[in-house]
């Protein structure tokens, strides 16, 4: 879903740029997908380091426990 308003948004960028001429509409809509897209991928790249660093998983209750 989120997507399609992307995509919606890309668009509608286009649209303005040919009718109004307003150059600038094409890099104001670039930051603001760009700005949509940064908390994701903040996520994922903390994901990732977390299984690099091979921390456990939120939420997980690991408790390993050596028998003899």
């Amino acid at each position: 879903m989120l997507r399609h308003a992307r995509l919606y948004r890309v668009i509608v960028g286009a649209i303005n740029l040919t009718l109004t001429g307003f150059r600038f509409i094409d890099a104001i809509v670039a930051v603001a997908i760009g700005l949509l897209i940064l908390p994701r991928t903040w996520n994922l790249m903390r994901q990732a380091l977390r299984i690099l660093m091979e921390v456990a998983p939120p939420g997980s209750t690991s408790t390993r426990q050596r028998q003899s």
